[in-house]
Order: structure tokens, then sequence, then C-alpha cells
């Protein structure tokens, strides 16, 4: 930050810390616009899954159906819950259920 509020150049900065080209923008904007105290946040990082709330649906829904691929059930959650879910989504919560039962 020291670099950037001395006025050295993005592509200085760049190679002297190792951040990338965007984040010396927007730690430039943010100096700039006096509002700093966002730099500092640290994201936690562990957010829920989209499936949380649906996974017992999503569960009887296949027990109940006859699914032969992720594909399918993927479509299947998207129509029913509306909710898009990518195949290695979908492998995770069979192998949680399986796993769990």
């Amino acid at each position: 930050m020291v670099l950037i509020a001395a006025g050295i150049p993005n592509n200085q900065v760049t190679e002297l810390t190792g951040y990338c080209d965007r984040s010396v923008r927007t730690v430039k904007k943010a100096i700039k616009s006096g509002e700093t105290s966002g730099l500092f946040h640290v994201g936690g990082g562990g957010g829920r899954s989209k499936l949380a709330d649906v996974e017992t649906g999503i569960i009887e829904e296949i027990s109940r159906n006859d699914y032969h691929s992720y594909q399918q059930i993927a479509d299947m959650a998207y129509e029913k819950f509306k909710i898009k879910v990518s195949l290695y989504s979908v492998r995770r919560l069979l192998k949680k259920t399986a796993s769990s039962a």
C-alpha cells in the first residue's frame, strides 16, 4: 500500500509485490476514495452449499424415481427446485448420503 500511495506505477508495484494488476487497481481506487477499511476484510470462505436447503428433497426424489446419470439428477434439481447444480455437486451429494446411510 505504501508503494501505491507513493504513486509508483501499477506495473512496477505488480513486479515488486507479486499482486496482480487488478488488485493493485482496487487498492489504488480505495486509497483515492478514502475507503480503506474494506481492504483488510478477510472472508470466511466456508459458505453454505446451495443444496443445503433442498438436499432431503433431492434425495427423496431420487429414491422415488429412476435416475441413471448425474446429468438427469442435475436436470431434475433445476426443474423441481430451480437451482443449477454441477455434476460434481451431484456426485458429492450422492457420496455424502451413501456414506451416512
